[in-house]
């Protein structure tokens, strides 16, 4: 799996640098803030709240922006062999994560971004006490806007076992 994600995290980012970047003059200016909730599948269902506060308006042709993001998840064991058990299949995961991304505005209603995510995971399978762990990743993720303020958002992301790795949902500018 993650052979997969690096693979189209090279892939994104080698066809963003082939073409020459004309980022539109940005929905995103400095201090902005960007909000979303996504539901995420794969290898379970979960949900995920975040918070981007764009630092740099104009970085590269594009934005930074650093924020957090918080998710719970419900993921079966057949996909990660961390607690092994014959018995239950199931367990459920907290992950608090900071998120640094760049976002490059391809037009007014449309932006690719990826980043990289840093922090904690709890881990709670049934059967087990509850473990903590380091947790870190990266995404990759689009953002079409159908009004001034709303979005339809996708992101793929790999937190090291913490989380789905597709989500889709809704991001609000603010």
């Amino acid at each position: 799996m993650k052979r997969v994600f690096a693979t189209a995290l090279f892939a994104l980012v080698a066809l963003i640098s082939s073409f020459e970047a004309k980022a539109i003059e940005g929905p995103y200016q400095k201090s902005t803030m960007l909000a979303g909730v996504h539901f995420g599948v794969l290898p379970g269902f979960g949900s995920t709240v975040y918070g981007d506060y764009v630092l740099v308006d104009s970085w590269w042709k594009g934005h930074f922006t650093v924020g957090g993001q918080i998710g719970l998840t419900r993921q079966a064991t057949d996909y990660f062999v961390i607690f092994p058990s014959k018995t239950d299949t199931k367990w459920s995961t907290v992950a608090l994560l900071a998120r640094a991304t760049y976002g490059l505005n391809l037009s007014k209603s449309f932006e690719v971004h990826a980043g990289a995510l840093l922090g904690v995971g709890f881990i709670g399978p049934q059967g087990y006490k509850l473990s903590a762990g380091f947790a870190y990743g990266g995404l990759l993720g689009l953002r079409w806007f159908f009004t001034d303020n709303l979005a339809l958002s996708f992101e793929l992301q790999h937190s090291t076992g913490y989380g789905p790795l597709a989500n889709i949902g809704l991001a609000f500018k603010f």
